[in-house]
């Protein structure tokens, strides 16, 4: 007789008596990897019998291996290794797509938050950075003097620039672009010069293929 699995490989199948499933299901299963079957067995036997055994019973082996009674294997059944293993990655699939979820979920957040950032630029942008009100003011003898008060913002431009800058950062961000760029200067005779000898040409050459596309350089590493 050939076994087919019904459903998910960890559910339970044709092949699992009531005895079989239980210790797989609910003390091998449980387990976090690696999982043991002698673990799993202890388990089973002290949840129904409230007694350690001595020993893993030949059988509980058998019914790990997807074997009869005889040691030979069900054709078509599952091992417990193989079911535990379809159900691991069931599990580790289910977190990507968790995870996808919540990194699409934040991507978007930060995209409507530039939108919005670049919305309130704009609106800043619109606006003078200085209120003024013009007075008129005659003296008794007829003298007419104006007087312009200025009233400055509570922002400038510099705060229009740090908002502009912050706006498209987090852009940059949501679509996954670099968002900075740093030079690095290293002291490459001083990085060769603590390397044993029988290494330092060996390594020199190494990074002179990575940095310039390969080539000998005359005196390198010495």
């Amino acid at each position: 007789m050939t076994f087919t699995a019904r459903g998910q490989p960890w559910e339970r199948q044709e092949w699992d008596t009531e005895y079989s499933w239980a210790c797989f299901h609910d003390h091998y299963l449980a387990q976090r990897s690696p999982r043991f079957v002698e673990a799993a067995y202890d388990s089973y036997v002290q949840a129904k019998y409230s007694r350690k055994p001595k020993y893993i019973s030949k059988r509980c082996r058998q019914w790990a291996n997807a074997q009869d009674c005889q040691n030979v294997s069900l054709p078509g059944a599952w091992t417990w290794v193989q079911r535990a293993g379809a159900w691991d990655d069931h599990l580790a699939a289910l977190d990507v797509a968790l995870w996808e979820e919540r990194r699409l979920k934040e991507r978007n957040e930060e995209w409507d938050m530039s939108t919005k950032l670049k919305e309130k630029v704009q609106q800043m942008l619109l606006f003078p950075l200085a209120r003024t009100e013009r007075t008129t003011d005659v003296s008794p003898d007829g003298m007419v003097t104006s007087v312009t008060a200025v009233y400055p913002t509570r922002w400038n431009m510099s705060h229009v620039a740090s908002f502009a800058n912050a706006a498209v950062q987090i852009a940059r961000l949501a679509l996954g672009m670099e968002t900075e760029r740093k030079a690095v200067e290293v002291d490459l005779e001083r990085v060769l010069a603590t390397l044993p000898d029988e290494f330092r040409e060996a390594v020199c050459q190494e990074l002179i293929g990575q940095v310039w596309g390969g080539g000998n350089v005359e005196g390198a590493g010495q």
